[in-house]
């Protein structure tokens, strides 16, 4: 059954075969109810649509260990319920409630090599309505020209004063904004000096899996699970066309307002881009 088709009136007849895209660490917690563990896991189908589960307790603790990143499994007799878009970081309407009467197989046969080079659907989301996604931890996928590609620079991580490499772009697309994009770590000095080197031809990215913060107003932010494509081809992303066409009626105009223009940071400060909320590598 494709993720894309699924919906919590089908019962739970349905089965998907879905590839481990991202499996989050195991955390604990404690509240009135008592203490317990958790942790995320984001399944994606062979049409490169995404969904998102949280397991819980004795069904974390079951298939922590079960569950590889990379590997791909039949998951059948699972529920949906409507995803809890603030706090969910996959654009999805629901999301998967994995119980013990779940079965999860991994999938083994020759089948499981179609999904290993499946890349996300892109979910494309224009500059100027970055503001409206402040306070959500969904991640976003956002395609725009390079007005500008910022010097390799670094910071130290509070925790253990390791040094993270950082690099800032400045985007802008046919909503008539821009905006700063942080990357982080090895997108700041792989993709990000090949930017460097493009910058004065303007080049197209495809930016997939990036976090909106409040710093500066608004701005976005890789993730560990954010990817850049540099110049995507327009089969590829067609937003990379339409793009194209729109800037060629605009005489070279690179200069646009910023997107976050007049919003105040709400008393929290940023580190150049971590937007007052943990960044983690």
């Amino acid at each position: 059954q494709p993720i894309q088709s699924l919906n919590p009136y089908m019962g739970a007849t349905w089965t998907i075969r879905a590839r481990v895209a991202n499996k989050g660490t195991m955390r604990t917690y404690k509240n009135a109810k008592g203490d317990g563990s958790l942790f995320n896991v984001e399944f994606i189908d062979e049409d490169g649509t995404r969904i998102e589960s949280t397991l819980w307790r004795e069904v974390a603790e079951k298939y922590f260990d079960k569950l590889e990143e990379g590997k791909v499994y039949y998951v059948s007799r699972a529920g949906l319920k409507p995803a809890n878009k603030t706090y969910s970081s996959v654009q999805n309407d629901y999301q998967l409630t994995i119980s013990e009467r779940t079965e999860i197989e991994e999938c083994k046969d020759a089948s499981a090599e179609q999904l290993q080079n499946i890349k996300p659907k892109l979910h494309v989301t224009k500059i100027g309505d970055l503001p409206q996604h402040l306070g959500s931890r969904m991640l976003l996928d956002v395609v725009g020209i390079v007005a500008n590609a910022g010097p390799l620079g670094s910071v130290k991580r509070k925790s253990d004063s390791s040094e993270l490499m950082r690099r800032d772009l400045t985007l802008f697309d046919q909503s008539g904004r821009s905006v700063q994009v942080t990357l982080w770590q090895a997108l700041a000095s792989e993709q990000g000096a090949e930017l460097d080197k493009l910058q004065g031809d303007l080049p197209v990215v495809a930016l997939q899996g990036v976090r909106v913060n409040d710093f500066n107003g608004v701005s976005l932010s890789t993730v560990s699970r954010s990817t850049i494509t540099v110049n995507p081809s327009e089969e590829d992303v067609p937003q990379a066309k339409l793009l194209r066409e729109w800037f060629a009626t605009q005489g070279g105009k690179t200069d646009f307002e910023h997107t976050g223009a007049g919003l105040a940071n709400n008393g929290r400060t940023s580190l150049g881009g971590m937007g007052g909320s943990q960044q983690r590598f």
